[in-house]
């Protein structure tokens, strides 16, 4: 067997990169690609540091394809309220469509607050929140890598893009939109989630997220897996342990909530992920989505039920 190398996280981003304006803006000015691909929008670049007023926007640029107006804000730290600000006005100054703003960790409010732009402003706008990382093998070069933490409601990859990916992911995009209309009737589900819209940033298309509570200790996550064959409804937390431990020590509940004992004729699982910083609960089951779309709407009700199990477990515990 072949030998592998080993993953490792670089956390302090300015190692690579030691200042926004004449480091990272001017390397990501040269790489708008890996952004595009990230949130499936062409970027063509019109200038950096472009005036807005007395201030300046990191990147001012244009979707290729429609002229849309794009601001790019960045930020090698945690997000904060100055420049959540700053994206607000550089978005009015430049009547830019598309905002996006790349950081190294963005917390719960400011989540929060991208979302609800989201949410109340026109639709021909759309908010991007990205968390940028850097990993390497080893002793390889550090290579970049993109996470949508907050997109559009409703935000989709153009055709083009699903033309040439050659994927599952119509698929997906059918399968949530048809659990969009499903959850209409479940007034369980949209008790918990009321207005809730399907989202598919680029690589997650198959996964589903949905904000429990307000500082996002915990995430309910829905999942649809064509390759696997599977469901899964579970509860995603990132880079607290401490919360995941929590959980985790109420194990016999959680099976007992589920119905997951030696009788269960579901053949429903509890799988654990205790990844570094990406931690996962999950119930699973075996569903094949492709080839049994009659069997859609059992799925839909199976989702529905161990995200609401799900929801009250976690409510119930204070786990937040």
């Amino acid at each position: 067997m072949s030998e592998l190398g080993k993953m490792i996280r670089i956390e302090d981003l300015r190692e690579i990169w030691k200042h926004e304006a004449t480091d990272f803006s001017k390397w990501l000015a040269n790489n708008l690609n890996l952004l595009s691909d990230a949130i499936n929008v062409d970027i063509t670049l019109i200038e950096t540091e472009s005036p807005v007023g007395p201030y300046k926007v990191d990147l001012y640029a244009e979707e290729e394809l429609t002229g849309r107006k794009i601001v790019i804000e960045n930020q090698l730290e945690s997000t904060d309220h100055d420049h959540l600000g700053k994206i607000i006005t550089y978005a009015a100054g430049k009547g830019a469509d598309i905002i996006i703003w790349i950081v190294k960790r963005a917390n719960g409010e400011h989540r929060q607050a991208i979302e609800w732009l989201n949410q109340h402003t026109d639709a021909s706008k759309g908010f991007f929140l990205l968390e940028i990382e850097l990993w390497k093998i080893e002793e390889s070069k550090p290579a970049p890598k993109f996470n949508v933490v907050e997109s559009p409601s409703g935000w989709e990859p153009s055709k083009n893009t699903l033309l040439q990916k050659g994927t599952n992911i119509p698929l997906y995009i059918e399968f949530w939109r048809a659990f969009e209309q499903y959850i209409k009737q479940n007034s369980a589900f949209t008790k918990s989630f009321p207005n809730w819209v399907a989202k598919f940033p680029k690589g997650f298309e198959h996964s589903q997220s949905f904000r429990i509570n307000r500082d996002y200790k915990c995430e309910l996550i829905l999942r649809a897996r064509v390759r696997d064959s599977q469901l899964l409804a579970g509860v995603f937390i990132y880079d607290n342990e401490p919360v995941f431990t929590k959980i985790k020590d109420k194990e016999s509940e959680i099976i007992s909530i589920f119905d997951l004992n030696a009788a269960n004729s579901s053949g429903d699982d509890l799988v654990w992920v205790d990844n570094p910083k990406d931690r996962f609960a999950f119930i699973v089951r075996a569903a094949d989505i492709q080839n049994s779309k009659s069997e859609w709407s059992n799925y839909f009700e199976w989702l529905c039920d161990r995200a609401v199990k799900w929801v009250n477990f976690i409510l119930q515990n204070e786990i937040e």
